[in-house]
């Protein structure tokens, strides 16, 4: 006895043909329906695990090209303080070296 998985259920969990077919086959006159309700979790279990990583790497991507932007930002500033600096003390030399 083999029970075709329903198109609902093909559609809510997004199963590929080959996904729907493992699932209908897990169900024979040997096993019992808990186990095709195991394999149906599981296959959910694994095609969401695939998103949440798919979906930290985006996120770890994102950052790590904002912490980029502020370093280069965090940089040039750094130089324009230094340039600043060295302008101030120059000016301060120049002042004291005319008196």
């Amino acid at each position: 006895m083999t029970v075709q998985v329903g198109r609902s259920l093909v559609d809510t969990l997004d199963l590929t043909d080959e996904e729907a077919e493992f699932i209908t086959q897990s169900l024979t006159a040997n096993t019992a329906e808990g186990i095709q309700a195991r394999v149906v979790v599981d296959i959910y279990v694994v095609k969401s695990l695939g998103k949440m990583v798919d979906d930290l790497i985006q996120s770890n991507t994102d950052a790590a090209t904002a912490s980029g932007r502020y370093a280069r930002a965090l940089n040039f500033l750094t130089g324009a303080l230094v340039a600043a600096t060295l302008l101030l003390v120059g000016v301060g030399i120049a002042q004291i070296s005319w008196r």
